[in-house]
């Protein structure tokens, strides 16, 4: 798998359905942390790394929120989850923010790394596992395949600005 800044396949969506397309964003996100981790000190590598990271991170989750949780917030059934959802994405904006101004080689900064990545693992693992079930029974297949769409969209979009 490349892990460049942008998603491998994108282009090709055909036959995914919206549950898939994000997971393919999270296994990309948990193989930058994994890298991400075992850096040392203010290198290059980590440096890349992070920026990948922070890149995979903050288009995953504009899309997300746009393209997912936007029409999933008007559902009943998800509503709840969705806002959780979105308040969590807040919180790993955060705590990416924090990680950035930190000294990259300074002692602290693997351990606040590995909080960032444990945050968002669960958070991921929590989409995964309870979210995506909610959204399969709360949406339409014409939902589900507008979301993709609009995912896509919203995701090459973002790729485009930087």
């Amino acid at each position: 798998m490349r892990l460049g800044t942008s998603w491998p396949g994108a282009c090709n969506v055909s036959g995914m359905t919206i549950f898939e397309r994000l997971r393919a964003d999270h296994d990309v996100q948990r193989t930058l942390m994994k890298l991400l981790v075992k850096t040392h000190g203010d290198s290059r590598g980590r440096q890349e790394l992070f920026q990948r990271l922070k890149r995979a991170m903050d288009t995953h989750a504009e899309a997300e929120e746009r393209a997912f949780y936007a029409p999933l917030l008007s559902t009943d059934m998800g509503r709840e989850h969705a806002a959780h959802s979105v308040k969590e994405h807040e919180e790993l904006r955060s705590k990416l923010e924090e990680l950035e101004q930190h000294d990259m080689s300074s002692s602290g900064w693997v351990a606040k790394a590995k909080v960032l990545c444990e945050l968002n693992e669960h958070h991921m693992d929590e989409e995964e596992h309870q979210i995506f079930q909610v959204a399969g029974r709360a949406l339409s297949d014409a939902e589900k395949q507008r979301m993709l769409k609009e995912f896509e969209a919203y995701y090459e979009q973002a790729q485009a600005a930087e």
